[in-house]
């Protein structure tokens, strides 16, 4: 896994980055690809942890800090 580390890690800050600055709606189903992908990256960055409950609480951080923010993002747009 640590190896996959830097090859996954440039694509899911782009689309966490995204979804927070465009924003994400939650009525279709590719925006919770959007928070799927922030989980992910939450969970890749806690990969130092030895635990797995710390990694799977940043990923719910991360994904709860898309769901937040890249729908205020998303009402502001449309």
């Amino acid at each position: 896994m640590p190896n996959l580390f830097p090859y996954l890690f440039p694509p899911l800050l782009l689309i966490c980055g995204l979804s927070i600055g465009y924003g994400v709606n939650l009525k279709k189903w590719y925006g919770w690809t959007q928070v799927l992908a922030s989980f992910l990256l939450g969970w890749l960055m806690g990969w130092p942890i030895q635990n797995v409950t710390g990694r799977i609480i940043l990923g719910a951080f991360f994904a709860i800090a898309t769901i937040l923010l890249g729908s205020i993002a998303w009402k502001r747009r449309h």
